[in-house]
């Protein structure tokens, strides 16, 4: 089943959970990953992430804390320096803890951090629009440059905005530098995490 609000010409959040666990699939199947999750939207299309080993993958699902995925990653990668690590979470959810990855630059430790960029707290917003006639308040983010932000740090990042490089850029911030890096990936601010739209379908009597 696809996102209501797909769109084939852009980056959608099941997109980008597809090619992450192309990307991550042998060292997860191994237990050599160790994948951190936040709340939110992002959360939601991460229920989506195959995993096979215990310990692998860290999701907030009880209290939903918001920010969880960053330091999260950080003390995972602390507590197991060999593993592949990366932390996926939602711009909204980067502004709750990103500075932690100061952390991450000044010890040296290669994690991925993985940013859904819908330029929106995307639930909140989704919520607004389902429950106020598609009215929308105070639910975007401000237009942060997640590069420029890396850059001061002295870290890696690669900016995806196009679905033919999604694997390749998620390659290259995964496996292909030698730093902490982030990946700033642009999805589509329209789309509804695919549970969600289950979640809509069944409560619609739509299939």
């Amino acid at each position: 089943m696809r996102e209501l609000g797909y769109d084939e010409s852009r980056i959608n959040p099941s997109d980008l959970v597809k090619a992450l666990a192309h990307v991550i699939d042998n060292d997860m199947r191994e237990g050599k990953a160790v994948v951190t999750c936040d709340a939110g939207g992002n959360q939601v299309a991460m229920f989506e992430l195959p995993v096979y080993k215990p310990r692998t993958y860290f999701n907030p699902a009880g209290f939903t804390s918001l920010g969880f995925a960053i330091p999260a990653a950080i003390g995972a990668k602390v507590a197991r320096p060999e593993a592949t690590v990366v932390a996926t979470t939602g711009d909204a959810a980067f502004f709750m803890t990103g500075m932690e990855i100061a952390t991450a630059a000044e010890l040296n430790l290669k994690v991925a951090f993985v940013i859904f960029n819908d330029r929106a707290q995307g639930v909140l917003k989704l919520q607004q629009r389902l429950l106020y006639g598609g009215k929308v308040y105070a639910s975007h983010t401000y237009p942060m440059d997640f590069c420029k932000f890396a850059e001061s740090l002295g870290i890696d990042c690669v900016r995806i905005s196009d679905k033919k490089e999604l694997e390749d850029g998620l390659e290259k911030c995964i496996y292909g530098v030698s730093k902490p890096c982030i990946a700033d990936v642009l999805v589509n601010p329209d789309a509804v995490p695919t549970p969600i739209t289950r979640q809509l379908m069944a409560l619609f009597g739509r299939k």
